[in-house]
């Protein structure tokens, strides 16, 4: 859920005038081979794209921030060549995909600009980014901040450059995809009830919702931000303030529980059944194995955030 919350929070409360700025600590990915992390990091006023040692060490900003953009949601192509990026018009839903060399040079905008598009990712299958984009903004009270509705699951192919609409979901929130294979992805979405499911390619009118077998202490509304590991398979989420490891028999187990607030972003290493996260209000790095063991705290010396 994490993603969700951290997107609008970028696109709503970062835009208003306050003294107290957030960490802003945003959505990251292990490089192939566990070496790096990149990660997107919001300053006070704009968010780039940063990449550090695993180990906490050669901080590098390597996609900056525009004054009228921002830029989250770093993602690694398979052959670990290319990054791809989402950038955020400031004060707005506007969104474009945005493609670079690893190290953040030839940056290549691949989308309009004037769509509200959530989320993207590079296929480990063919040569396409699949993402998904909502139609419309509106707001769930007089009171609020409009969002983002009516999402539904595309996708780019980078030979033809031609878009293909593959599902047909009308979702209130959909987001944190992942492949789950050649034929299907793992999402988080929320219409009338909350989740992790899989959509099929070959079945764009619906998704399948994943339940584990102990229901009674995992409640599946608070299945958030679901990662599924093909080398382990092992699908890890959060509940809020917690990760969780659920085997292929269905059997949830606790991995790490918050004292305090809440977990913020995560992702999987490649070559070990580790989660990499970060917790609201910190400005550390943290690691834990599946089982809950070995848990580490890693430093790193993050830019200052500024006051607007």
């Amino acid at each position: 859920m994490k993603k969700l919350i951290f997107l609008i929070f970028a696109l709503g409360l970062f835009g208003c005038n306050s003294d107290k700025v957030p960490s802003g600590i945003g959505e990251m990915q292990m490089s192939k081979d566990d070496k790096y992390i990149y990660f997107s990091y919001y300053d006070g006023r704009n968010a780039s794209i940063f990449r550090v040692d695993s180990s906490g060490l050669n901080l590098n900003c390597i996609v900056s921030a525009k004054n009228d953009t921002s830029f989250y949601n770093p993602c690694l192509s398979k052959d670990n060549k290319k990054i791809l990026f989402i950038g955020y018009a400031n004060h707005s839903n506007n969104s474009s995909i945005y493609i670079a060399n690893i190290n953040g040079s030839s940056i290549q905008r691949l989308t309009n600009g004037n769509e509200m598009i959530w989320d993207a990712f590079i296929s480990e299958y063919n040569n396409e980014i699949i993402y998904c984009k909502a139609t419309e903004e509106t707001k769930r009270s007089p009171v609020g901040s409009s969002g983002a509705h009516g999402f539904d699951i595309f996708s780019l192919n980078l030979d033809s450059m031609k878009i293909k609409k593959i599902s047909n979901l009308n979702a209130y929130q959909l987001g944190n995809m992942t492949e789950f294979n050649k034929d299907s992805l793992l999402v988080y979405s929320y219409t009338n009830e909350s989740g992790m499911f899989l959509f099929a390619k070959n079945n764009p009118d619906s998704l399948q919702r994943i339940e584990a077998k102990s229901e009674s202490n995992e409640l599946p509304n608070f299945y958030y931000q679901p990662l599924y590991s093909k080398t382990y398979q092992s699908y890890v989420f959060s509940n809020g303030y917690g990760l969780r490891v659920m085997d292929k028999s269905k059997t949830v187990r606790k991995t790490y529980d918050v004292p305090s607030p809440f977990i913020d972003c995560f992702c999987l290493y490649n070559t070990k059944a580790r989660i990499f996260f970060t917790i609201e209000g910190d400005r550390c790095f943290y690691s834990i194995n599946f089982d809950g063991t070995n848990l580490k705290k890693i430093e790193v010396q993050l830019p200052e955030r500024k006051k607007q």
